[in-house]
């Protein structure tokens, strides 16, 4: 009997994570990336419990040096360091199963990688056109070779090629934040988390081996103008933002980009994953973590229901209701941190400072679930 088969387009996070899961059912999977070859890419990458459940699901798993669960003293603070939420890491393997771990993305596409061993993954392989029939889809690829597969998933990210042939939609379009981020030889700085300020945020985030993960968020009204001045931004900002910016030689700039999630994600034998499907803003910090559920559900589903077209709804709908509920909440998210006016701040400082722990653990609950 022949073996069902999966085409995945796109090599980053969640296509890696989908073809790590499928090899475990069984299923025979193959990744077309468009990139010449799988550079070790981005800075560092937040984990949260639910991510790091659903990758020790699929086979993936960290040793606990890898793990920042409450180091320093962690929390959203104020530019002028006033500590306005409290953080309580230490507390996340009790309650969600699992601890939060922080690592650089190489490490994390590396450990995805050697999952996949000597799987299908071809890299300069960009897929030109899809056509799909009553028996499966043929990706065509702009060197003219064909690949055929009972379905295909697109996790080609926001400027998704499956994405205009299944919706058709349009570009993304600029949301008005860039975000900057880099990786600096650090020891543990006393504050660690987020400062928010004047239009803008500034993360904190230890790695391993004496370094720490920066990143810092601000409004822009121009994505293809120069480079913000981050000095000028934030370097008055209570230590260790201007230490680090010191440091800070490399910086890579992202002006960040949004779409609607769409009206489905599915057509016939066609679905989307991660930021295909459902790009989202970095402000809860679960881009990834969604991009790694939906490589689980997708899987899940094909395991249960077989590698046919009525999988790709039963996996939608496990995911969508989820998913957009995220990126709704990241948006919002944004919006509260990067607030410029004086006396908006000062009520939101307030309320933050006076919310009830209990509410604060709550909508944690919804981020991450329980376990």
């Amino acid at each position: 009997m022949e073996r069902s088969s999966v085409l995945v387009v796109g090599g980053g996070i969640g296509g890696l994570a989908a073809a790590v899961a499928l090899r475990g059912t069984g299923v025979d999977v193959c990744v077309l990336e468009r990139a010449e070859a799988l550079e070790p890419l981005g800075a560092g990458i937040s984990l949260f419990p639910n991510a790091v459940r659903t990758l020790d699901r699929i086979g993936i798993r960290f040793d606990h040096g890898a793990m920042s669960s409450g180091v320093g003293n962690s929390g959203v603070w104020r530019s002028d360091g006033t500590l306005l939420v409290p953080e309580n890491r230490q507390q996340f393997q009790r309650r969600y199963g699992q601890s939060l771990v922080v690592l650089h993305r190489a490490e994390l596409q590396t450990a995805l990688l050697d999952a996949i061993g000597d799987g299908c993954l071809l890299t300069g392989a960009e897929v030109a056109e899809l056509q799909q029939d009553d028996e499966g889809v043929t990706a065509t690829l702009t060197d003219g070779s064909r690949h055929r597969s009972d379905l295909l998933v697109g996790a080609d990210g926001i400027d998704s090629m499956v994405r205009a042939s299944v919706l058709g939609d349009g570009p993304p379009g600029y949301h008005g934040i860039a975000a900057y981020r880099g990786v600096v030889a650090m020891d543990l700085p006393h504050r660690v988390g987020e400062f928010w300020g004047p239009g803008g945020v500034f993360g904190v985030v230890p790695l391993s081996e004496g370094h720490v993960y920066w990143y810092a968020t601000q409004l822009e009204h121009d994505p293809n103008g120069p480079p913000a001045d981050l000095e000028a931004a934030f370097g008055d900002w209570r230590a260790p933002v201007p230490t680090i910016l010191d440091r800070a030689t490399t910086r890579l700039r992202h002006p960040l980009r949004e779409r609607p999630t769409g009206v489905t994600w599915t057509h016939g034998r066609v679905t989307l994953l991660g930021d295909s499907a459902h790009p989202m803003l970095p402000f809860l910090g679960q881009g990834a973590g969604q991009a790694i559920e939906d490589a689980a559900a997708f899987s899940d589903a094909i395991s249960t229901d077989g590698a046919v077209p009525a999988a790709l709804q039963v996996y939608e709908a496990t995911r969508r209701e989820r998913a957009e509920m995220l990126v709704k909440r990241s948006r919002a998210a944004g919006r509260m941190a990067h607030v410029r006016s004086g006396w908006q701040r000062a009520l939101r400082d307030v309320a933050l400072r006076t919310m009830p722990a209990a509410v604060r653990q709550h909508q944690l609950d919804t981020i991450i679930g329980r376990a």
